[in-house]
C-alpha cells in the first residue's frame, strides 16, 4: 500500500495480464470502494450511473464481510473496464463493473 498526495493510503496493484486476479482484502478494498463513492458522490468524478450503483452494491457487500478476507478483482478488460470482484473463500462474484468505451 502506498500513501497519496492527500496521505490517504492506497491499494497499487502491479499491472496484469487481463484475466489475471488480484488479490486484497476486504478491508483495504472497502477503504478504496468509500473512497470512490465519496468522489461520485460529490460529483468529484462523474461515471455512468451503473457504475455508481455497482460501487454502493459493492461497499453494501464487503461491508458484510470479514475485514481480512481475500478479495480477487479480475480485470476481464481495459477498455472499455469490466472487472468482477469475487470472494476467493466462495467464489462469489460481490459485484461486476462494466464499464464505458471513451
Amino acid at each position: 500500500m502506498e500513501t497519496g498526495g492527500d496521505g490517504m493510503q492506497q491499494t497499487c496493484f502491479p499491472k496484469t495480464k487481463l484475466g489475471v486476479a488480484m488479490a486484497t482484502t476486504a478491508k483495504v478494498l472497502l477503504f478504496d470502494m468509500n473512497v470512490r463513492l465519496k468522489m461520485q458522490e460529490e460529483g468529484i468524478t462523474s461515471p455512468p450511473q451503473s457504475i455508481k450503483d455497482v460501487t454502493r452494491q459493492l461497499v453494501s457487500e464487503l461491508k458484510a464481510l470479514v475485514p481480512e478476507e481475500v478479495i480477487d478483482v479480475v480485470v476481464v478488460s481495459e477498455a472499455p473496464l469490466h472487472a468482477r470482484y469475487i470472494r476467493a473463500k466462495t467464489g462469489q462474484v460481490l459485484a461486476e463493473i462494466h464499464g464505458q468505451n471513451t
